[in-house]
């Protein structure tokens, strides 16, 4: 039977099952272990020398995953701003705009603030607070809560005042401080923007404070307005939810040697003369995440106000869910009454249950009793915030290094996978400094991957505002698509050595840098139902061919040789019978 020409020899075939799977190896990549990019200098545009950033909130465009924004401060110049990537985290460009209105053009950073997010066709959200100098002031004075949103990378803004504070004077003054921000873009003819954020009155004092309430307002309109403000904890603190409370906490013994001090009587009539009230018991730290669903969950932290030191209140965390934009709300505790840390962040995935999974992360002193060490503390539940597993801690440096993880922030791809990062002293050669670390997990937090150390040097934070009394560290920034995950943090490396420059917040300077791990090639294989087809079909053609060569060398061996002559094999005569 005659064959084509290009089987005759095999090495047709070889060419063509290597074609096929060079054109299948972007896909085949997608597999491959995630690779961590250089850091790069996201806010190298502003040549201030007193520049002083903090670490951006950011948020990314599901879909489109080399679309990213993070949200920041110059803290030198107290101007809220943003910066925007295309390409994945190789470049960065500054907001040209500013997201704060002319009449509240200041913005005030704490440990939670200025919060991203990103919904349809690319569409940017920031949450700020804004004040100028006829609020009273950035210590106690009005801040008002803005939403500003953008359609072009931050040219151009439109804020919305969600809660103005403006006005307001002596114990009535209002701060309103950003903790999250969240948009369902799949549900509704618009966006639907969440925000949460914590409530104070600076100037309610003892003995009769407020404490700080956790806030929330939605907008249906893709954050043009927004409906009334609800407080998380009204109603939570149930009596017997404050009696828990109260009998969970640790009471400090007095040693026999040490002298007593004289306590003062409360004012008859005020809060501090019954602790036990719900006028005293609030929340804090608001974090949000949504499901599939549109369902959103705010994971917060109870708060208390005219407490004395003889009655302990040991805290918790509460998740809050809503199931129909925010109208009516229910609420579970999650932790036991015992010694943890602000929730840091809280993430759906789809990954792990029916349901998918609530993840949150959170830190928790490794020795509690003695203030040393501290760990990335998880939880999970995967029956909607009903029921919590026990607390683990997702990181794996030696526990007798006594190493100090903190800051941490938690985002979940389209496709399930949650990313982690958070701050760590494990590499710390001495100079008082940190580096960035991450993990990832594919199982609905089941199991993590090995700990990365993401930054290429340790931060120097003798320089900036991270310690030096200031303490402003907010989490590091962390945004996920399915190809990609992209990390942001705060950076002293652009101090020269003994340079002082300013003195409000700090000195030296401090930089944006973003390094971004890839975890597929983007824009590869599996990206659509289409291009899984034609990758079928190609890896189809490789075994067709496959199986073609392999035919090609059984036929080949039963063929002589080009030039040699075969002989004809001599027949033997049949056998004689008889």
């Amino acid at each position: 039977m005659a064959r084509p020409g290009f089987l005759r020899s095999g090495r047709g075939v070889l060419l063509a099952v290597g074609i096929i799977f060079l054109l299948v190896s972007p896909a085949l990549a997608a597999t491959d272990p995630p690779r961590l990019t250089m850091p790069v200098h996201a806010t190298k545009a502003d040549l201030n020398p007193a520049r002083m950033y903090p670490a951006p909130y950011m948020a990314a465009d599901k879909s489109n995953p080399k679309v990213a924004m993070g949200a920041t401060v110059d803290l030198s110049t107290r101007r809220c701003t943003a910066v925007f990537t295309t390409d994945g985290g190789q470049t960065w460009s500054l907001s040209q705009g500013s997201p704060a209105p002319n009449d509240y053009p200041h913005c005030v950073w704490s440990n939670f603030a200025n919060q991203a997010a990103m919904g349809r066709n690319g569409r940017g959200y920031v949450s700020i607070t804004g004040w100028d100098d006829r609020d009273g002031g950035a210590r106690f004075g009005n801040q008002s809560l803005i939403v500003s949103s953008t359609d072009d990378l931050g040219k151009n803004w439109r804020p919305t005042i969600v809660t103005p504070a403006r006005g307001k004077e002596g114990e009535a003054v209002e701060q309103h401080r950003p903790i999250g921000l969240a948009v369902d873009a799949k549900n509704g003819g618009e966006d639907i923007v969440y925000a949460t954020w914590n409530k104070t009155m600076p100037n309610r004092l003892a003995p009769n404070q407020e404490p700080s309430r956790p806030m929330v307002a939605v907008s249906t309109n893709a954050g043009r307005t927004f409906g009334e403000p609800v407080d998380l904890s009204k109603g939570v603190w149930t009596d017997a939810f404050r009696q828990q409370a109260f009998s969970s906490g640790t009471t400090t013994t007095v040693a026999p040697t040490a002298s007593t001090t004289t306590t003062t009587t409360p004012p008859a009539g005020s809060r501090l003369s019954q602790p036990n009230q719900e006028a005293n018991f609030g929340g804090s730290n608001p974090r949000l995440t949504l499901d599939d669903k549109g369902n959103v969950y705010v994971a917060w932290r109870s708060a208390q106000s005219n407490v004395p030191n003889t009655q302990p209140v040991a805290p918790t965390t509460f998740v809050s869910v809503s199931r129909d934009r925010g109208q009516t709300w229910t609420t579970n505790s999650v932790t036991s009454y015992t010694a943890v840390g602000n929730p840091a962040s809280i993430a759906w995935t789809k990954a792990g249950g029916a349901n998918g999974t609530l993840v949150m992360l959170y830190g928790r002193g490794s020795t509690p009793a003695s203030g040393q060490g501290n760990d990335v503390m998880m939880q999970r539940s995967t029956d909607q915030g009903k029921t919590w597993t026990e607390a683990k801690n997702i990181t794996d440096d030696e526990p007798s290094q006594m190493v100090i993880q903190l800051d941490s922030a938690l985002a979940a791809a389209p496709n399930g996978r949650l990313d982690a990062v958070w701050y760590d002293t494990r590499s710390d050669p001495g100079i008082r400094g940190n580096d960035v670390y991450y993990t990832y997990s594919t199982d609905g937090g089941e199991s993590w991957a090995p700990n990365l150390r993401v930054t290429d040097r340790t931060i120097n934070r003798t320089y900036g505002v991270w310690g030096q009394n200031y303490d402003l560290s907010p989490p590091v920034g962390v945004a996920s698509t399915n190809e990609l995950t992209i990390i942001g943090w705060d950076d002293s490396r652009n101090t020269e050595p003994g340079l002082r420059v300013g003195f409000e917040p700090g000195f030296g300077v401090q930089d944006v840098y973003t390094s971004t791990v890839q975890h597929a090639v983007v824009g590869a294989g599996g990206a659509s139902k289409a291009t899984k087809i034609v990758i079928a079909g190609l890896l189809g053609l490789a075994a067709v061919a496959v199986v073609l060569l392999a035919a090609a060398m059984v036929m080949r061996r039963g063929q002589p040789a080009p030039g040699k002559k075969v002989r004809a094999k001599k027949e033997k005569a049949p056998a004689q019978i008889g």
